[in-house]
């Protein structure tokens, strides 16, 4: 039995290592906890008679450990138990379970039945006997336990209030509102789960494309991450580094669900189309192709953690100025939106949204007047956000709990202007 349940294998992607393709019906397979065993080419048949057999010998060892507990239980008598090995991870809660909870907008993130098998694996030495992959393994499993494998799909209480407060604050960005309120309309009218689609806004510099991410998780009241794909060198920072690194940590998809509060996080892959060219040796964007497929992102599994879990909710928005530097293949999974310049009134808005934000924090600061806003409205939201804070200091370091104009420009006079 122990042999059979030593027989864990996973495909090997032929193709991300430039391999050429094996016949029809045999895959090229690799023992799930160790990269450095020998790479075996195996009908697809036979390994999953294999995993049906190791599957089968494990339930036995399960059934078996409960007889023995009932039997023990029953007659009052304490079998002793073999010494845990090192590292070794607790399975009360597991045994337990986690009943679903009430409503329609929780998601189950990972499958109990796997994660046994997994913990089974890792408890008898069957995989990694490192000390400090298993000391790192041990604290990831136990945390996941402890959380459980439930998660809610986030979404606003008051659907039409929040689709009002997008048209007010995402104005610039009318292909974005409407795909976002028939998303929020579809999840309460048939009382489903809410998430969004892979979304690309693109367009030039200084259009605010970064701000409308920020304001729509807001709005939505979703947590929000952010990764600069520019200095982006491999896909450790998504899926996690290889657990054979001392200095191994997960990636940030795993973080996002797995020890997140949330099945539908609002990731945002800022400048994908900067991801460096010397970068494409290890090619940080290639785990996208399966993260933004729903089918696929049910079953994502990190380079530094074991087991699976659903990433399928995750709410993708990637920016970008070029859309020629990103592959055909990765742009037909997100829905296209072009980011165009704000009118007068949008622009408008978009300054008293980002002054709002810089003084929400400082105490008996008055609002921001007409006239600076005015002044400041023709310039990017982070050119914004910049000067008001400079000006917002100027005015305290003076005395004064409001901003002025002089505020803005201490170097040289200015004088109010219309918004053309």
């Amino acid at each position: 039995m122990n042999d059979t349940l030593n027989l864990r294998y996973r495909p090997v992607n032929r193709s991300a290592a430039g391999l050429p393709r094996l016949p029809s019906g045999y895959i090229e397979a690799i023992n799930c906890w160790d990269d450095n065993s020998p790479r075996l080419v195996l009908p697809v048949k036979l390994v999953e008679q294999l995993e049906s057999e190791r599957n089968a010998a494990l339930q036995a060892q399960i059934d078996s450990a409960k007889s023995r507990g009932a039997a023990e239980e029953a007659s009052g008598s304490k079998v002793k138990k073999p010494p845990a090995q090192p590292h070794s991870v607790g399975l009360d809660d597991l045994d337990r379970g986690w009943p679903p909870p009430a409503g329609n907008d929780w998601i189950q993130i990972w499958d109990p039945v796997a994660l046994r098998r997994l913990i089974a694996d890792h408890n008898d030495v069957m995989g990694s006997t490192d000390s400090v992959d298993r000391r790192r393994a041990t604290v990831a499993l136990t945390s996941q336990i402890k959380r459980g494998p439930w998660r809610r799909c986030a979404a606003p209480e008051d659907v039409e209030s929040a689709i009002a407060a997008l048209r007010l604050e995402l104005g610039h960005v009318p292909e974005l509102v409407s795909l976002v309120v028939d998303r929020l309309r579809m999840a309460h009218t048939e009382n489903q789960p809410f998430s969004l689609p892979p979304i690309l806004l693109t367009g030039d510099p200084g259009l605010g494309k970064t701000y409308a991410v920020q304001c729509l998780a807001r709005l939505l009241g979703l947590p929000l991450s952010m990764l600069d794909m520019s200095v982006q060198q491999t896909n450790s920072r998504l899926h996690g580094a290889d657990r054979h690194w001392s200095n191994a940590t997960q990636g940030l998809l795993r973080e996002l669900i797995v020890d997140g509060e949330v099945a539908n996080p609002i990731l945002l892959l800022d400048e994908l189309d900067k991801v460096g060219q010397a970068a494409r040796h290890y090619d940080p964007i290639a785990p996208l192709h399966n993260a933004l497929e729903p089918l696929t992102a049910r079953n994502l599994e990190d380079n530094c953690m074991p087991g699976r879990f659903d990433g399928s909710r995750i709410g993708y928005i990637a920016t970008t100025n070029q859309l020629s530097q990103i592959p055909i293949s990765l742009l037909s999974r997100f829905h296209l939106i072009l980011v165009r310049k704000p009118d007068a009134g949008q622009a408008l808005q978009i300054a008293r949204s980002v002054a709002s934000k810089v003084i929400a924090h400082l105490r008996d600061f008055e609002p921001v007047g007409r006239h600076v806003i005015t002044e400041i409205a023709d310039r990017s939201a982070r050119e914004i956000r910049v000067l008001l804070e400079q000006a917002a200091a100027r005015a305290i370091a003076s005395g004064r709990r409001r901003i002025d104009l002089k505020d803005l420009f201490p170097n040289h006079t200015s004088a109010a202007r219309p918004l053309h």
